[in-house]
């Protein structure tokens, strides 16, 4: 029996109350296992209810204050998109100004699954106020940094806590309510992160134009803090499943060597694929060394997990056996896919309407609101009717093939493209995202045994950090390297910069000293290499539109589907 069936703290934190007599999944008549409740027919029972030991006030003041950190995290990871060049005239080192956004990406995919491991280690509450503690500590860090070397571990940190955090606000919501209420709950994460997403460049640009300067962009993370700790602390409940454990135990079930295998891996693979054209020539050393790595590192990270050396076959920080779970396999695929619909718009939408429609950066990041608002109201409705009728895949396939026609669209823009047309692309391409962004999380606990819930919100918070990383940063190198070849061209003889400073945004000293019919022409060949971004959305959500369907397919089926595909 594993530890989360023994669930020691569960008899405290959480009270059983539905063992009894509801049909198993195979014994449901509901067709084609679409509906959330029989997705997995023919496997193990998906456990029991569990009801919530807090309500009223109490649960509310709870729910707020996770979402408010959520929210935080959001905010500081796009907070620096419009404060880059007063960072870079405060501190210098604009060559190291890449690391910002790396460096508080890296984390999300390099610890996510261990992160998730300890939450079902120690107990919930207090890993989740110490990752909140590390994700302020990042932030004090940032707004006090005298050199850029400094702000780059500022960040760092931050973004460990962070993704503690984010990994933590799944877990709770996925551990701490119904099933029937659950993907209410979770689906109110994908608006919180929206919202600070988008709010992020507005509040730092704010700061930026403001007496107190950027610095306070950081700091403002300190003062929310002080609001949320109390609560953090007298209110949100214990829930341990590692109970009666000795931290040593504990910690012996993690899997240290292929962390640091996987953590090697995640930070050579996203240096290549971001810095590659940039910093970077892609035939230098720098980059032969890098691909090296990740190839070694990748090897290494597979035998560490054929043979688990020092360390239980259960115990293995990525849990491959769930790979044979083909259900879960296209849930992750979808969710990674999502971030290509969200992330993208959001990163370079912005820069649109800087280049094409002269918006001055908090301008620019304003005309992000109707596409965040679209995701947010869309993953309401997602939450509410999953939970009241439990059918996903249609939000999947659905969700999908909006996303393909909305970067389809997005690929055919140009400087002349109205305003309202790309309010009605962003809005489809935020319908799309909406529908499949977070909601895996909502029914995976419905496709996999009680004992590997931990561990499946692991993986699909797994992909889902990379797919937030890897599609800005494979993104980032794309738009940088055809925005340099595009615009060389046209820039004055008497430019000596470096092109890609251009890129950064329109509100640069550079770009502001060019005449107005050379930042016509720059704008026109800028916004055409940033189409050309779009065209990761259109292939990774074509394919879970053809992928999706098989998630209505009941598994001996798939089975058959696999021996006759081999």
């Amino acid at each position: 029996m594993s530890d989360l069936e023994k669930s020691a703290g569960l008899g405290e934190s959480l009270t059983t109350t539905s063992k009894t007599s509801s049909p198993t999944r195979a014994e449901s008549p509901v067709p084609n296992g679409t509906k959330a409740a029989e997705a997995a027919a023919g496997e193990e029972d998906g456990g029991p209810d569990y009801e919530r030991q807090i309500h009223g006030v109490k649960w509310a003041l709870t729910v707020g204050t996770i979402l408010s950190c959520v929210f935080l995290y959001a905010l500081d990871t796009t907070v620096v998109a419009d404060i880059q060049p007063d960072i870079i005239a405060s501190l210098g080192d604009f060559q190291k100004f890449p690391w910002l956004a790396t460096a508080y990406a890296l984390p999300s995919a390099a610890l996510v699954l261990i992160q998730s491991k300890l939450y079902g280690l120690f107990d919930i509450k207090w890993l989740y106020f110490g990752y909140v503690t590390c994700f302020e500590i990042g932030s004090a860090i940032s707004g006090a940094s005298p050199t850029m070397n400094s702000l780059i571990v500022g960040r760092m940190i931050a973004g460990i806590g962070g993704c503690g955090i984010y990994v933590g606000s799944l877990t709770f919501f996925s551990v701490a309510t119904s099933p029937k209420e659950r993907p209410i709950y979770i689906a109110l994460i994908s608006p919180t992160w929206g919202l600070g997403t988008v709010l992020g460049p507005i509040v730092g640009g704010g700061f930026a134009e403001s007496p107190v300067g950027w610095r306070w962009g950081f700091y403002i993370n300190l003062i929310i803090f002080a609001l949320a700790a109390p609560i953090l602390l007298l209110i949100l409940p214990s829930i341990d499943f590692s109970k009666g454990q000795s931290a040593k135990e504990r910690l012996n079930k993690v899997d240290w060597l292929g962390l640091a295998v996987w953590t090697g891996w995640c930070v050579s693979f996203f240096m290549a694929i971001t810095y590659g054209g940039t910093l970077f020539e892609w035939d230098s050393y720098s980059m032969i060394i890098l691909w090296v790595f990740v190839g070694v590192l990748g090897i290494g990270f597979y035998m560490t997990h054929r043979f688990h050396p020092f360390i239980t076959l259960e115990n293995r920080l990525y849990p491959s056996y769930m790979l044979r779970n083909l259900k879960l396999g296209i849930l992750q695929f979808a969710t990674f896919a999502a971030a290509s619909a969200v992330y993208i718009p959001i990163y370079y939408l912005p820069l649109y309407f800087q280049f094409a429609k002269g918006e001055s950066p908090v301008e620019a990041a304003v005309k992000l609101l109707p596409f965040v608002f679209m995701i947010s109201t869309v993953a309401i409705i997602n939450g509410f009717f999953m939970s009241k009728w439990g059918y996903y895949m249609p939000w999947f396939f659905v969700g999908s093939l909006l996303a393909v026609a909305g970067g389809a669209l997005m690929y055919t823009v140009s400087i002349n493209t109205s305003v309202s047309a790309i309010y009605g692309y962003s809005v489809l391409l935020g319908i799309g995202g909406g529908c499949f962004m977070i909601t895996a999380f909502g029914c995976v606990s419905d496709i996999v045994a009680p004992k590997d819930i931990f561990n499946a919100i692991g993986v699909i918070s797994l992909v889902q950090c990379i797919g937030i990383t890897f599609f800005p940063s494979l993104g980032g190198s794309i738009f940088q390297n055809l925005g340099a070849n595009y615009i060389s061209p046209i820039l004055p003889a008497d430019f000596t910069g470096d092109p890609r400073v251009i890129l950064a945004g329109a509100s640069s000293p550079e770009w502001q000293g060019f005449s107005d019919e050379v930042q016509t022409r720059l704008a026109s060949a800028i916004v055409d290499a940033m189409c050309n971004v779009y065209t990761m959305t259109i292939v990774a959500c074509g394919i879970t539109v053809l992928i999706t369907p098989l998630l209505g397919v009941r598994p001996r089926f798939l089975t058959i589907l696999l021996v006759i595909a081999c």
